[in-house]
């Protein structure tokens, strides 16, 4: 991911919490957009890399391409298996706590 860019956002978001008209409200869930843009492409990357998805890219996806990805995962014995294994081994246990204590600390920043 591009750090300045992950940056952007994260100082986009810090607005959130000071936006009070409806104009400020809106540029403020615009940067909450992008950030989850940012953090879905970062993720499907990891994902992939770990083993545990395999990625079509929004513009190399139709009906046949779909249908040959699945159908050549269903024919490996244990390769959805296989999968689910990797996708766990990248599992934070305690995720949540972690990301609620990340928004208790963002809200609670002046």
């Amino acid at each position: 991911m591009d750090n300045l860019k992950y940056l952007e956002h994260v100082v986009e978001l810090g607005k959130v919490q000071a936006a009070t008209t409806p104009e400020e409200m809106s540029g403020a869930f615009d940067a909450f957009n992008g950030f989850l843009g940012l953090y879905y492409d970062l993720a499907k990357m990891e994902l992939q890399k770990a083993g545990a998805a395999v990625v079509i890219e929004e513009k190399d996806l139709t009906g046949e391409k779909l249908v040959q990805t699945v159908s050549a995962m269903l024919a490996q014995p244990g390769k959805l298996a296989e999968m689910g294994k990797n996708a766990r081994s990248l599992s934070v246990d305690d995720s949540l706590d972690r990301i609620t204590a990340a928004l208790l600390k963002l809200v609670k920043t002046p």
